[in-house]
């Protein structure tokens, strides 16, 4: 079987009870600075990344 690519990580339960203690207005803009973030990646860095999600590499 062919070893998988991506990642994995670990988050540590304080964290997981601190997010879950957001408000919904935090979380969103949370996400929409993350995808401000992504829009300012020149394109082969995009492609990279989905790549990267997609464990392709």
């Amino acid at each position: 079987m062919k070893a998988k690519k991506g990642f994995s990580y670990y988050i540590e339960d304080e964290m997981l009870k601190e997010y879950k203690g957001f408000s919904v207005e935090q979380k969103l803009s949370w996400l929409v600075a993350a995808n401000d973030l992504e829009q300012g990646l020149g394109k082969r860095t995009r492609k990279l990344h989905d790549k990267f999600r997609k464990a392709l590499i």
